[in-house]
């Protein structure tokens, strides 16, 4: 339970906090706002270690992140979003360790960022782009390593 205090007041406010249990371990957490919207969903497999689908909202109900988890590791792909709900990054993960395309974008909806990975090393060509979706910067990696960049 959380205490508030308006005006001069004391308002009670509970908060609720839900599990499933199996064998005294807790499968799945939720959290919640004082307001009673979702703040947080995890779920946990039977050794303690978040697995499936993680989400946090923001208090407008709109997510904010969404992560995929096996055996307590980052598996699949993850998502970031703005307050206003619009997508702000989203990147592909296996065994815990980025692999495959790694975006970010602008609030207003434009690329910011594209990288890619292989077993969580920097490969290939990366950009990094204007706010107007105008290329900023080009990195070229090899073996995590960058080999060069050219900015425009």
């Amino acid at each position: 339970m959380s205490i508030q205090y308006t005006n001069g007041e004391q308002d009670y406010v509970l908060l609720v906090f839900e599990g499933e249990y199996s064998k005294q371990n807790l499968r799945k957490r939720e959290t919640y706002y004082s307001s009673q919207q979702p703040k947080s969903y995890e779920y946990f497999d039977s050794n303690g270690r978040r697995s499936g689908t993680s989400t946090v909202f923001y208090e407008s109900g709109c997510t904010k992140d969404r992560v995929r988890y096996q055996n307590g590791l980052y598996e699949g792909i993850s998502e970031s979003y703005y307050p206003n709900c619009t997508l702000k990054s989203k990147t592909s993960f296996s065994g815990g360790v980025p692999n495959g395309v790694d975006s970010m974008w602008y609030e207003n909806g434009k690329v910011k960022e594209i990288f890619v990975y292989r077993d969580g090393s920097l490969v290939d060509t990366g950009y990094v782009y204007k706010i107007d979706g105008r290329l900023k910067i080009k990195y070229v990696f090899a073996n995590n390593e960058l080999v060069d960049s050219i900015i425009y």
